[in-house]
């Protein structure tokens, strides 16, 4: 305001000099020595504006606007820290619609996946989510991204889900399912029941009282449990906990172990774990 205020008197005076000039009332001299000190005026008002809008721009600077809707983290920053630019992390935004959910698939569930889409193309593009609770999730997603890089057989995957009801969190544990795929007369067998054998999947069963071993055909997952498309025949009965104190033809006296009992033994399992997850 001060720069402004002594540009508007130089150029009063200059206006003034203007008309004694043409009288011959005052000399050249003193009026170029005016004109010169308006221009030099004039250059400190834009200085000074200069100033003022890099000093807005660092008072803008001071709010943090997040680049997308989402959820804060709790790690905040306590009052009184010093910020470095570009190096102090202020808190940690995950989106939370769409939500993405990270899972893996084995190879031979991808190239089947693979075959039955005639490719890559529509891959996961009607996925849905079954939580927690058992209770499905209202909003189908699709996969936006697969991790190149392949870890112990598995793939990475992530899919992207809507959320607008911020119903899912980052950190909760649910299971993928796929509809692309029906599997005509398999079975859903306890994931803990499969004995991985050399290259092959066995299985004990119990028949005529003793333990026969049987090779089974895997060919996906579905939550606790394996996809068998052949080898076992309807009303085998599967063991699934104790295999390593059984033998071949070994004479045995099954407990019959219900469906429910197996996934409330998974949840108490899964409740015991540290807490983590895999969404983001």
């Amino acid at each position: 305001a001060k720069a402004a205020a002594t540009y508007q008197n130089a150029q009063t005076d200059l206006a003034r000099y203007n008309k004694l000039i043409a009288s011959g009332a005052i000399s050249h001299q003193v009026y170029d020595t005016q004109k010169a000190a308006v221009s030099e005026y004039r250059s400190a008002v834009n200085a000074a504006q200069a100033q003022v809008q890099i000093a807005k721009d660092n008072l803008n600077d001071t709010i943090v606007t997040a680049p997308f809707t989402g959820t804060l983290s709790m790690d905040d920053v306590n009052v009184g820290t010093y910020a470095t630019a570009g190096t102090t992390p202020l808190v940690t935004i995950s989106s939370s619609d769409p939500l993405y959910v990270q899972f893996d698939m084995s190879e031979a569930e991808y190239l089947n996946l693979v075959r039955e889409n005639g490719g890559t193309s529509a891959l996961g593009d009607t996925l849905k989510l079954q939580l927690s609770d058992g209770s499905m999730y209202g909003y189908t997603g699709k996969i936006v991204q697969i991790n190149p890089s392949m870890n112990g057989g598995q793939i990475s995957f992530k899919a992207a889900f809507p959320n607008p009801g911020n119903l899912l969190m980052p950190g909760m544990f649910t299971t993928v399912v796929s509809d692309s795929q029906v599997a005509v007369n398999s079975m859903l067998v306890p994931t803990q029941a499969i004995i991985p054998l050399l290259d092959k999947n066995m299985v004990d069963v119990v028949s005529g009282g003793k333990v026969v071993q049987k090779a089974v055909n895997v060919i996906g997952t579905y939550g606790l449990y394996s996809i068998v498309s052949s080898g076992l025949n309807p009303g085998d009965e599967v063991i699934v906990a104790g295999q390593s104190k059984v033998v071949s033809g070994q004479a045995v006296q099954a407990v019959e172990v219900t469906k429910a009992a197996l996934e409330k033994q998974a949840k108490e399992a899964q409740a015991a774990q540290p807490a983590g997850g895999t969404g983001n």
